[in-house]
């Protein structure tokens, strides 16, 4: 086992007695971190939510490996603001 993102995630919920997370990437050297958390989150140790940025012409691995793709920059301003709402109570579907 050598130090990747996964590994990093996997030490900073122990560290920081943190319950929830949400990691977002757009490459392969993202995808032991989306693992790590999937297995946390499996485990009962993290609530998280993996997304990715997917630009054209990416790696479908990298894609396959989060939970949810973005599809650029604005993708990803527009989920953080959703997830601020959600937060927050402010969420309210129609």
């Amino acid at each position: 086992m050598g130090c990747h993102k996964g590994f990093d995630l996997r030490k900073i919920p122990k560290k920081t007695h943190l319950k929830s997370a949400v990691y977002i990437g757009d490459d392969t050297t993202d995808i032991d971190a989306f693992s790590e958390l999937k297995s946390s989150r499996s485990g009962g140790n993290l609530n998280g939510l993996s997304p990715v940025v997917v630009p054209p012409n990416s790696n479908l691995k990298v894609d396959k490996s989060a939970d949810i793709s973005l599809e650029d920059l604005p993708g990803v301003r527009s989920f953080l603001s959703w997830l601020t709402k959600i937060c927050r109570g402010g969420f309210h579907p129609h």
